[in-house]
C-alpha cells in the first residue's frame, strides 16, 4: 500500500516518504496525539500478505525493542492494520557510515575507535540477550549527531539475527538458520562454511573488518569478486591487507586476533575486545567524531535510519544551515526540504549450509511430455519464494523429489569434505548451477505459468522450462553423487 501525506495510520498521520528499499518503505509521520514525530518503516504491499515475510518483519521489530541501548536503534511502537503492517522508530539525525567513508575515506585511528568502541558497545547488548546480528557492515552503522553536537553509532539492521531463544522466533523455518546470510567481505569464516553452527563470534569478526576499513579506507580481504574473498576469509589470506603495517601495534594485534579463522583464536565477547582497544566497559562513545565532508564543513541533515538496507535522507536547510553533502543538487531558490533515498545496500547473501545427512538413494527423474506439468498450485503448496522455478517446484511433485534428492546429494558431499578450501569450492559450483537454474524459467513469468495451457506456445514455452531444470537436477545429482552416464 502506498500512503500519502495526510494518511492516518492507527495513531500515526504520514507527513512524507522518506525512502523507499526492496522489501519496505520508510514514512516520517508525526503521532497524532502527542505530536511527535517518528520514522515509520511499511511492508511494502507484495509482502504484506505474505506470512513468513511479515513474521520475519515484525520479529525484527520485536528484537530491537527489547535490546534498549543508545548503539542500538529503538524500535519505539508497531503498527499492524488491515493492509499494512509497520516499525515505528526514533527519527535521527546524520548519515550512515558507508556514506562517511565514501565521501571521506579512511578515519584518523581515534574517531574510528570512538565508532568501533559503540559498535562493541551495542552489539555487547545484543550478546548478553543470545542474539547475534550475522550482518555488521558500514551501511548498517548510522552515525547520529546528538543535540551536543557529538556523533554517536547505532547499529540498524536485525532483520537476519540469528536467536539463542527459539520462542522468540518461532516463525523462522529451520532452512532459515541454516543458510549463509551475511554480507560478502564482512561474513566469518564459519558463517560461509557452517551457517547451521555459528554464534556470536561471527559478529566479532565482522567487527574485526570494519575496525580495519575504517582507519584504512579498504576492506581487508579485497574486492575483486565473491569467491576470492571469501576464499580468503576461509583460508585466513591476509594478502589484501597491504596496510596493516601502517596501523598501531595495539590495533594491528586487536584486528588480527578478531579476524582469526578458528573461532576460538578471536576475542570471546565484546568485552575484551573493548579491552584490547585500550577502553573497557564503555557504554558508547565518549566526545565526538568529527567526520568532516572535503569542504570542511560538518555534515547534516534529518534522516529516518531504519532497517532492512533503507536508509532515508531529508536534508532540512536555511541559509547559514550546514550544508549538505551532495547527494543531491540543491535549488536557492527552492524552499530546502527535499527526501531522497541513499542507493541501496548490498543484499545479504543466503546459500546453503553444511549439515550432516546420509548419502541419498536417487531414484530416476525422468524428463515429461508437454501435457505433463500442472501449473494449478494444490492447496498447502507455497513456493519458497516469488518466482517462476519456484512454482514449478511447488506444483510438481517429481520437481520437488529431484530438488530434495539434489539438496541431500549436496549436503552429503559437504559432509564428506573436510578442509573449509574444498567447501567453498563446492559452494561456488553450487551458485553455478543455481545460476543456470534460474536460466532455465528466465524467460517465463509468474503469469505465464498461471495462464499455462490456455495457448499451445505458452504450454510448451512451460514444458521446455520444466524439462531443463529437470535436466539440470540430474546432471547435479550426478556430479555430486559421481556417477556418470
Amino acid at each position: 500500500m502506498t500512503l500519502n501525506a495526510g494518511d492516518r495510520i492507527d495513531r500515526y498521520v504520514v507527513e512524507a516518504p522518506l525512502g523507499e528499499g526492496g522489501a519496505a518503505t520508510v514514512y516520517r509521520v508525526r503521532h497524532a496525539v502527542l505530536g511527535s514525530r517518528h520514522a515509520l518503516k511499511v511492508l511494502q504491499a507484495k509482502w504484506t500478505e505474505d506470512e513468513g515475510q511479515r513474521n520475519r518483519f515484525l520479529a525484527e521489530g520485536r528484537i530491537l525493542a527489547q535490546l534498549r541501548h543508545p548503539n542500538l536503534l529503538s524500535i519505539t511502537d508497531v503498527v499492524i492494520v488491515p493492509g499494512v503492517a509497520g516499525l515505528v522508530a526514533d527519527l535521527m539525525e546524520g548519515r550512515s557510515l558507508a556514506e562517511a567513508l565514501d565521501t571521506e575515506g579512511a578515519l584518523p585511528e581515534e574517531e574510528a575507535l570512538r565508532v568501533i568502541r559503540g559498535v562493541l558497545a551495542g552489539i555487547g547488548r545484543a550478546h548478553a540477550a543470545g542474539i547475534v546480528h550475522r550482518d555488521i557492515k558500514p551501511e548498517n552503522i548510522f552515525l547520529n549527531e546528538d543535540a551536543d553536537g557529538s556523533v554517536r553509532p547505532v547499529v540498524l539492521d536485525f532483520g537476519i539475527a540469528k536467536m539463542s531463544d527459539s520462542s522468540v522466533v518461532e516463525h523462522r523455518s529451520r532452512k532459515m538458520t541454516q543458510l549463509a546470510v551475511g554480507t560478502p567481505g564482512y561474513m566469518a569464516p564459519e558463517q560461509i562454511t557452517s551457517p547451521g553452527s555459528i554464534d556470536h563470534r561471527v559478529d566479532i569478526f565482522a567487527i574485526g573488518v570494519l575496525l580495519y576499513e575504517l582507519v584504512t579506507g579498504e576492506p581487508p580481504f579485497g574486492d575483486d569478486g565473491t569467491f576470492q574473498v571469501e576464499r580468503r576469509i576461509v583460508d585466513g589470506d591476509h594478502g589484501a591487507m597491504t596496510r596493516l603495517g601502517e596501523l598501531s601495534p595495539h590495533l594491528r594485534a586487536a584486528v588480527l586476533k578478531a579476524l582469526a579463522v578458528d573461532p576460538a583464536g578471536r576475542f570471546p565477547d565484546c568485552e575484551e575486545f573493548l579491552a584490547a582497544l585500550g577502553t573497557k566497559g564503555v557504554a558508547s562513545p565518549a566526545g565526538p567524531v568529527a567526520v568532516r565532508s572535503r569542504r570542511g564543513a560538518l555534515w547534516g541533515g534529518v534522516v529516518a535510519a531504519l532497517v532492512l538496507g533503507v536508509v532515508a535522507v531529508a536534508f532540512l536547510g536555511t541559509n547559514g544551515a550546514r550544508a549538505p553533502t551532495g547527494l543531491v543538487p540543491q535549488a536557492p531558490a527552492e524552499p530546502p526540504m527535499l527526501a531522497v533515498a541513499s542507493p541501496p545496500a548490498a543484499e545479504p547473501v543466503e546459500r546453503p549450509a553444511v549439515t550432516p545427512a546420509e548419502p541419498p538413494t536417487r531414484d530416476p527423474v525422468p524428463a515429461v511430455t508437454p501435457s505433463a506439468p500442472s501449473v494449478t498450485r494444490p492447496a498447502g503448496c507455497t513456493p519458497e519464494d516469488d518466482s517462476p522455478r519456484e512454482h514449478l517446484t511447488c506444483v510438481s511433485p517429481r520437481l520437488r523429489k529431484a530438488m530434495k534428492h539434489m539438496e541431500a546429494a549436496y549436503v552429503a558431499r559437504m559432509d564428506e569434505t573436510s578442509s573449509m578450501s574444498g567447501r567453498l569450492v563446492l559452494r561456488e559450483a553450487h551458485r553455478s548451477f543455481e545460476a543456470r537454474l534460474e536460466a532455465c524459467v528466465g524467460s517465463l513469468s509468474i503469469a505465464d505459468l498461471e495462464s499455462a495451457g490456455s495457448t499451445p506456445d505458452l504450454d510448451v514455452a512451460v514444458v521446455q522450462a520444466y524439462n531443463c531444470l529437470l535436466a539440470e537436477l540430474d546432471a547435479r545429482i550426478r556430479s555430486l553423487s559421481g556417477q556418470t552416464r
